[in-house]
Parts: C-alpha cells; structure tokens; sequence
C-alpha cells in the first residue's frame, strides 16, 4: 500500500485498516499518519489463534450482512473493457473494487 491512499482518509476520524500485501510490505512515513491525525490498523488473520479468527470472522460477516461493512467501488465497466480493467488493476491505477456493469 502506498501513502497516495492517505489522503482519501477523513482527516482526525479516518482510520484505515491494513490487510495482505499483495504489492509487498506497506511503506507510509509515520510524519504522514500524524499530520493527518489518522489511524491506521494492521490485521493479519495468520497470526490470530483459531478460536479468534473464527469469532472475528463471524463478526465481519454480520456486519457486512447488516450494511455496516461497505466495499469501496471505485469503477464499473463493460465486460468489453475487461483487459483495460485488468491492466489498472495490475498497475495499482485502481481503489476500490472494480467490477464488470450486468
């Protein structure tokens, strides 16, 4: 993750939550994180023991199924624009999901 996704925080009340590392380990300047007075929070199921990770599961999936866990769309395309898609989303060009229109 990369520090241009800070200034998409609310600054004082933003908090990000940061989970896997599919583009390698995260580098933001901690100067960044006070200036905006943001949090940020690090979660990495692996490490949890069992009996947490699936109570913490149990949680996220009540929240997402009451509408109090949000996913970001960030672009919808025609399945026509799928390579271009593809590409934006391997160039870190992309926030949020993206997905094909129905």
């Amino acid at each position: 993750m990369s520090a241009h996704v800070l200034p998409l925080l609310a600054p004082v009340t933003g908090r990000m939550v940061l989970c896997g590392a599919s583009d390698g380990p995260a580098s933001i300047a901690a100067s960044e994180v006070m200036v905006r007075n943001v949090s940020l929070i690090g979660y990495a199921a692996a490490t949890l023991p069992p009996d947490r990770r699936g109570l913490l599961d149990a949680e996220v999936l009540t929240l997402a199924a009451t509408g109090q866990l949000q996913s970001v769309i960030g672009s919808v395309l025609p399945l026509e624009q799928a390579a271009e898609a593809h590409r934006a989303i391997e160039n870190r060009e992309t926030v949020g999901k993206t997905i094909p229109t129905p």
